[in-house]
């Protein structure tokens, strides 16, 4: 019999998947057998890897997996991530941790990595030049804001110090990856912002959000991912979600420039459904919903 670790490593083989969690690639490999009992058959009974790697239903495995992680965590990450938000950690302990000074955000050189970190996502690059402007829409019409739940939340934590007195707000962000997590919260704790980074598998993990208590939940560009991997589970996780307020996102292009729908009928029908109130609004490439659940 064939190991599945053996074929989590053959999936994670890939450069841009190497830093997905074990777990996260396993549970999709089991959903995937379920449904796929040929495969499933040849892995139980083929003792040899390498044999079982030629056939076409492996093939099939392989390419479906890699497909479904990266809609999961890859398709988003543009490369030297990690060299970006290194200097930008590098600059802030050399210019302000070592020599005990505040962070002055009226730092031009600050400012500027911080603006090179979130070039380095897909989400957040397109997003730039219009954060300030969501932010002010957001917590206009949220004036109260002690707590932000944000989930599956990329490289937006970078992006805080945009929002309106966020030193008054704790964060609470969640990633699937545990390095990613470690990440944020670092960045979190040298920019002086009270918060915590959680790893959560959002797919099989989702009543866990019923334990994070926050104002608002922010869910940008992460519904489509979602729903790629369970269909339908949109509504669980809004159920699930223990906070008055979700902001999620669509994009209205997709990642090869094509114009996408910019109404999202489904979604406006599933909230009326679950009899929550909410208003849109757009910035170039992206469609925001603010929901008030209670």
């Amino acid at each position: 019999m064939v190991k599945i670790s053996e074929i989590i490593e053959d999936i994670k083989s890939k450069k841009e998947l190497k830093k997905i969690e074990d777990s996260f690639i396993k549970q999709e490999i089991q959903r995937y057998l379920k449904k796929n009992k040929k495969i499933k058959e040849k892995i139980n009974k083929e003792k040899s890897f390498a044999r079982l790697k030629h056939s076409k239903e492996y093939k099939r495995l392989l390419k479906a997996i890699r497909s479904l992680a990266r809609k999961s965590y890859g398709m988003f990450k543009l490369s030297n991530e990690q060299k970006a938000i290194q200097e930008l950690l590098n600059y802030i302990n050399t210019n302000y941790k070592n020599k005990n000074i505040n962070i002055d955000f009226k730092d031009r050189k600050l400012i500027a990595l911080h603006k090179n970190v979130l070039e380095h996502h897909k989400s957040t690059k397109e997003r730039l030049p219009h954060y300030k402007k969501i932010y002010r829409r957001i917590f206009k019409a949220i004036p109260e804001v002690t707590v932000v739940l944000d989930i599956a939340c990329g490289l937006n934590p970078f992006s805080y110090f945009m929002i309106p007195d966020f030193k008054h707000i704790i964060f609470i962000t969640s990633e699937l990856n545990k390095e990613d997590c470690k990440t944020i919260q670092e960045y979190l704790k040298l920019i002086g912002i009270t918060g915590t980074s959680v790893q959560l598998n959002l797919v099989a993990e989702t009543k866990k959000l019923k334990k994070i208590k926050a104002d608002i939940c922010f869910m940008f560009k992460t519904i489509d991912t979602l729903e790629n991997i369970k269909r339908n589970i949109t509504r669980d996780v809004l159920l699930s979600i223990n906070a008055e307020y979700i902001i999620a996102s669509f994009p209205i292009k997709s990642l090869s420039g094509k114009k996408l729908k910019e109404e999202r009928h489904w979604f406006d029908t599933l909230l009326n459904s679950i009899g929550y109130n909410y208003n849109k609004f757009k910035v170039k490439n992206e469609l925001f919903y603010i929901i008030e659940k209670f």
